[in-house]
């Protein structure tokens, strides 16, 4: 067996050295490139993973040991991977992903038996992984890292089933399974259990484990901001359906979210750079989606916008996470821009774990406030993280909301009586492994009631937003009855937090996606989603009309050959949906943030 330090890495004129292995860091300059690798048959996590990393702007590429993989439930077809293994060049990626027959099923006595049996997985694996790559796995994938000679010294985590056999090969071998086992970064190796749990979780440990490799001093005056290009490019559908445009640069760029002023947009999101990976990105339109200036944000690490808003004076807030600034992993930030671009001042909030801000809006006092997650404090394994910014910067209160599990909030929504209400997910005492999750909080973020939603396995709101009659609606995922698929889930709530109905729409495929939602002033409801047709590969957006008790009027699709994803709606005076995302179909690069102007009543 090879002997692999998994602990501390040193950069040495561009190379990595991993206890005597010599291994060059991997050449990222062309966005994140990420190869996964099935085992027959081949199982819905699958797509779930390939999903989240598509929504960070990384590139997937599927290989097996042959050209078709089986699959191993009536969910799925089966799969014509892009490569077979005779036919990948390890150092062509950022990342490996082994992708085990799903142990739920039990059909199979050795969930990775075909990949195991390959001497070239084998090869790929410990090539890529002296290349510097990450590698990520869950249950027995490890078995394979174990044949690669990867285990030896290393910190994984497995399933109970396959850790007599994981021991056998030098590792230290952890049971996990359940909702308070996150997932473990080990140097360049990222495992997990539960993968149906902590999908966006097990992407964010992948990109901290791609951080090592990279590493961020502490001098703050490398975070500045600059001019950027970005290309305009019209998207070719028709008009009647909706008017779009692709933004971006030859490498990955990604919308979040789209905020109307008085002459047009204010676009954020991310842009991939060779030199600093992932940069915040801010695009002011006109009122016809022509670009009058782009800034990227940055600084040596990775920081990612994840949601904006206007303030008052015109002033853009934008918020996300930063490797680049705060104290810990990674740390919340709110950013202020004045209305010409300019940066004005810029806070962290975190302590020493992860911690992330996913949605931002404005508050009473002239200031935002914003939510996300926090590793770093509170009861459970990750706690609701809401907190109000001023408009000097100065956090007024900063709150921790949830139990002894996992708990997340996704999306903030101003009321008319200065509080909040927050959409996410919780583990705690729900009744699933995650279910929706709905808080409501008053101006100092106090809770004033939250009610969680689910089924058996996984649930999740992307989304909460006011209705008209004082309301809530929840947009996100759930599961089908009797099923592993998950399908776009929309519940109403009243004032108070109690479910008043219920719609479920999953006919398409095994991951079908709500992202947001707008009502419209007759009372119907516009979702924005994601779902696919045709194989199950590729995403589109999917879009949704209800009526006020969640009854399907219409839908339809949009997107071309590649991925479409929608994260964000807004209704414009006009009437149209305004729905902001990324396209891989259009425009310049990997993937481009995309906006679409759709035509309603």
């Amino acid at each position: 067996m090879k002997k692999i330090w998994h602990i501390a890495l040193w950069i040495v004129s561009g190379l990595i050295l991993v206890s005597g292995i010599v291994a060059a860091v991997p050449d990222s300059s062309q966005g994140v490139q990420v190869l996964s690798l099935l085992a027959s048959p081949y199982g819905a996590n699958t797509f779930l993973l390939k999903d989240q990393f598509e929504l960070m702007g990384w590139e997937v590429t599927f290989a097996a040991v042959d050209s078709v993989v089986p699959n191993c439930s009536r969910l799925n077809e089966d799969f014509a991977v892009d490569l077979t293994l005779a036919g990948v060049q390890p150092t062509d990626y950022d990342v490996v992903v082994v992708m085990p027959t799903p142990g739920t099923f039990n059909r199979v006595s050795d969930p990775v038996g075909d990949l195991r049996a390959s001497a070239t997985a084998t090869w790929i694996l410990d090539r890529a992984f002296r290349q510097g790559a990450t590698i990520y796995t869950g249950c027995s994938g490890v078995l394979l890292l174990g044949d690669a000679g990867l285990l030896d010294g290393a910190n994984v985590h497995v399933a109970a089933r396959w850790k007599s056999q994981c021991e056998t090969f030098g590792g230290s071998c952890i049971i996990g399974g359940d909702q308070k086992t996150r997932p473990l970064i080990d140097g360049q190796l990222v495992t997990a259990t539960n993968q149906r749990v902590w999908p966006a979780e097990i992407a964010a440990a992948i990109a901290r484990s791609m951080d090592r490799q990279f590493p961020v001093g502490n001098d703050t005056s490398q975070f500045g901001i600059s001019d950027m290009s970005v290309t305009a490019s019209p998207i070719d559908i028709p008009e009647d359906v909706a008017r779009g445009t692709a933004f971006g640069t030859s490498l990955s760029d990604v919308g979040r979210q789209i905020c109307p002023v008085e002459d047009g947009f204010v676009l954020v999101g991310m842009t991939y750079a060779a030199e600093t990976r992932e940069d915040v990105m801010v695009v002011r339109l006109d009122a016809h989606d022509a670009v009058l200036w782009a800034k990227r944000i940055h600084g040596p690490g990775r920081d990612f916008a994840e949601g904006a808003c206007i303030g008052p004076d015109g002033s853009i807030y934008v918020a996300g996470y930063t490797t680049s600034l705060g104290e810990g992993v990674e740390d919340a930030f709110v950013l202020r821009l004045d209305a010409e671009g300019d940066l004005l001042w810029t806070t962290t909030v975190g302590g020493d774990d992860y911690d992330a801000a996913f949605d931002v809006c404005p508050s009473a006092l002239g200031g935002v406030a914003v939510c996300g997650l926090t590793f770093s404090r509170g009861a459970g394994l990750s706690d609701l993280l809401v907190f109000e910014v001023n408009a000097e910067g100065t956090v007024l209160w900063e709150r921790v909301i949830g139990g002894e599990k996992l708990e997340r909030g996704e999306s903030i929504h101003p009321l008319a009586d200065g509080g909040y209400i927050l959409g996410g997910g919780s583990s705690t005492r729900s009744a699933g492994n995650v279910d929706m999750y709905a808080v409501r909080v008053d101006a100092g973020g106090e809770v004033i009631w939250e009610k969680k939603f689910g089924r058996r396995v996984y649930d999740l709101a992307s989304s909460a937003v006011p209705l008209q009659d004082g309301g809530f609606l929840l947009t996100g995922h759930g599961d089908l009855e009797g099923s592993e698929a998950m399908a776009l889930t929309v519940i109403k709530i009243d004032p108070d937090g109690n479910a008043l109905w219920t719609s479920r729409f999953g006919e398409r495929k095994v991951y079908e996606y709500g992202m947001d939602a707008v009502e419209l002033p007759s009372g119907k409801i516009v979702i924005g989603g994601v779902a696919d047709d045709s194989d199950q590969t590729e995403n589109q957006l999917w879009l949704l009309t209800l009526d006020g008790s969640g009854q399907r009027l219409q839908d339809q699709l949009i997107g071309g050959e590649g991925s479409e994803w929608v994260c964000q709606l807004a209704l414009l005076p006009n009437g149209e949906v305004l729905a902001v995302g990324q396209t891989n179909s259009y425009g310049q690069g990997g993937f481009d943030a995309m906006i679409l102007h759709i035509p309603t009543e």
